[in-house]
This record gives structure tokens, C-alpha cells and sequence, in this order.
């Protein structure tokens, strides 16, 4: 099981402003492609092509956490913001993203905490697009 901060690692804006994704719990990132159905005379079953491909980031994240204001303030401005998300299998998808959703949870007992939604940036340059690479290790 990875750990985030540990294993994982989510960081948000780029160089010397970079804030880490400390405090970030239930983290959900999913990549998927949209399916592309191809239908023609001579066979039975449809096929698919693999048609765009999003890549939303989902997680809470305690209401103390560095990284909050950081979110909040590109929530509140509409701004996009660089995020770079790495695991221990040596994968890596960074680029300029948007928050789409920072919604506070204040339970009766326990923490606060702010439900969070980033998404792929539609104004985005075509060399800030969300870009994955892998890096194996040593084999040792």
C-alpha cells in the first residue's frame, strides 16, 4: 500500500513556490480514456478505440495543511496551477491543472478538512498538458 509523502508524492506549483501535498488524505487518482466505438458491416461485435484520456485528482486534505491556501486562492482566482504526482512504480504525470471543487467539511467531532477536485486545464499550453513518464529502478 502507498503512502503519500512516503511512497507518493503530490506537489503543487513548480520550482522555488512548489508547496507539498502534506496533510492529504483518501487521495483518488484515476486515468482513464474515453471509449470510441467503431461499428461496421461484416462483424459481429463492436470494437472501441481509445478516444481522450482525463485525469481527475480527487482527495480531502486537513484544513491546516501548507498546501491549502495554495488551493484555495487558484479555486477563488480561476487560476491554473502546476501539479506533479508521483507513486512508488515510478510514475510521474505532471502539468497545469484546475481546482474545480474546494468544499469545507466541518464534522461535529473530529478535524476539519476540505474536499478537493482537480482537473486537467483547459487553457493549458500544449507543453503544459498533463504528461506522464516512468522511471524503473536499479533492479537491485
Amino acid at each position: 500500500m502507498a503512502r503519500l509523502g512516503i511512497d507518493a508524492n503530490l506537489t503543487f506549483g513548480s520550482g522555488s513556490s512548489a508547496t507539498a501535498g502534506t496533510g492529504i488524505k483518501d487521495l483518488t487518482c484515476e486515468v482513464s480514456a474515453n471509449e470510441v466505438a467503431v461499428e461496421s458491416r461484416g462483424y459481429d461485435f463492436k470494437r472501441y478505440l481509445a478516444g481522450q484520456k482525463d485525469f481527475p485528482i480527487d482527495f480531502e486534505v486537513e484544513a491546516d495543511a501548507p498546501c491549502v491556501a495554495t488551493l484555495r486562492e487558484a479555486f477563488w482566482a480561476g487560476s491554473d496551477i502546476h501539479v506533479s504526482f508521483s507513486d512508488a512504480g515510478g510514475q510521474t504525470v505532471s502539468g497545469e491543472f484546475v481546482v474545480t471543487k474546494f468544499g469545507a467539511n466541518s464534522p461535529i467531532a473530529g478535524e476539519e478538512t476540505y474536499s478537493v477536485s482537480i482537473r486537467p486545464s483547459a487553457n493549458a499550453s500544449s507543453s503544459s498538458q498533463p504528461s506522464h513518464s516512468t522511471t524503473t529502478g536499479s533492479g537491485t
